[in-house]
């Protein structure tokens, strides 16, 4: 079933339709979360949070954007609230999705998934909160450029010009780590 479905059940009364959401949406915006807040007891806190405040802003939300991209803006504006307000020491929980990486990959590819997942995991713990967020939407959340904009709440234009510099930013720390990593492992 579409979103919509279950939304209009929940502004009909059916309280209990916005489970299907929360199941539906869950992993990809703690995933958004923890990119920003860098603590994944943290993101989880903050998730519920934008699930809080999705279902009671719902009957506000006009469809103009499909519901994932206004739920992550929710998830987004709350996980910079929070950087705003508690200003934390930004650390990642291990393990991250497989990230899309093209590119010279002679030496990312003799090393095993784990230790690939570990490396993408390290860049983009180097990497600023917003410069890994773009890639993490774009790449794992499959977002297009407008709806990172929704998201985000910045121009299309911006959008473009933080993921072609967190593209470079990437692949330059990858290359140095995924090399750091297969001299230790010598």
């Amino acid at each position: 079933m579409d979103d919509q479905v279950y939304i209009q059940r929940v502004l009909e009364g059916e309280l209990d339709a916005f489970a299907f959401l929360v199941e539906k949406y869950k992993d990809q915006a703690l995933s958004v979360a923890v990119r920003i807040v860098k603590y994944s007891d943290l993101a989880e806190d903050i998730l519920q949070e934008a699930f809080i405040g999705a279902f009671n802003g719902l009957n506000k939300f006009k469809g103009e954007a499909s519901f994932k991209t206004w739920f992550f803006r929710i998830v987004y504006n709350e996980s910079i609230q929070y950087l705003r307000h508690k200003q934390v020491e930004q650390k990642h929980e291990e393990g991250v999705k497989e990230f899309m990486y093209s590119g010279d990959t002679s030496t990312f590819d003799s090393l095993k998934l784990h230790d690939q997942q570990n490396i993408i995991e390290q860049t983009f713990e180097q990497m600023s909160s917003k410069e890994a967020t773009v890639l993490q939407l774009y790449y794992l959340e499959e977002l297009s450029i407008k709806e990172i904009s929704e998201v985000m709440g910045i121009k299309n234009d911006n959008v473009k010009v933080i993921l072609h510099r967190a593209r470079k930013s990437f692949y330059h720390l990858i290359s140095t780590t995924s090399e750091n990593k297969l001299i230790a492992l010598i």
